[in-house]
């Protein structure tokens, strides 16, 4: 999930949608939401 947040940040883009299944994995593997947002913001990128 941070992965696509930095490539969508390279690629130039302001925004992503995640797919459900990307956010499930990420968080069964033990990841929190709040870190998806810092990233998110840290990157400039709106999760939409």
């Amino acid at each position: 999930m941070l992965d696509a947040i930095d490539t969508a940040a390279n690629a130039g883009y302001t925004g992503i949608e995640p797919w459900v299944g990307e956010l499930d994995d990420f968080l069964s593997d033990g990841g929190e939401l709040k870190t998806v947002k810092e990233k998110a913001d840290d990157r400039g990128v709106e999760i939409v």
